[in-house]
């Protein structure tokens, strides 16, 4: 694979289970890995569903092949300054592997849009 395309710093992230100072459990994301990825748009839909406008935008992120993925990471990718507004999240749908080898992995996601991970 080729390091050309590969010109956006993505993070992988991965949940994890934390406890809370009352004792309560949450669910926290940490960084699992820094990774350099191409990040290429698929589609843009628009549809109406209850008289709102929905929008859904999948992407396809291709890096190098990871053996230690798994769908229920998501992708950061965007500034560390810790404003919202400066980065994106993605869900990743499903990871493949073209060709089954072991040479780069691609990553079919989806914009994060607010509504709560699987």
């Amino acid at each position: 694979m080729r390091a050309g395309p590969l010109r956006h710093r993505v993070t992988i992230q991965r949940r994890v289970e934390a406890q809370g100072a009352t004792g309560e459990v949450t669910w926290t994301w940490i960084d699992h890995a820094s990774v350099w990825a191409a990040i290429e748009p698929l589609t843009g839909r628009e549809y109406f569903i209850a008289a709102q406008v929905q929008q859904e935008n999948n992407v396809r992120i291709r890096i190098r092949y990871r053996a230690d993925l798994h769908q229920t990471m998501r992708i950061r990718h965007g500034d560390d300054s810790g404003s919202p507004t400066r980065f994106v999240l993605y869900e990743i749908l499903s990871i493949l592997s073209p060709r089954e080898e072991a040479h780069e992995s691609l990553l079919m996601c989806k914009v994060y849009d607010g509504e709560g991970w699987r």
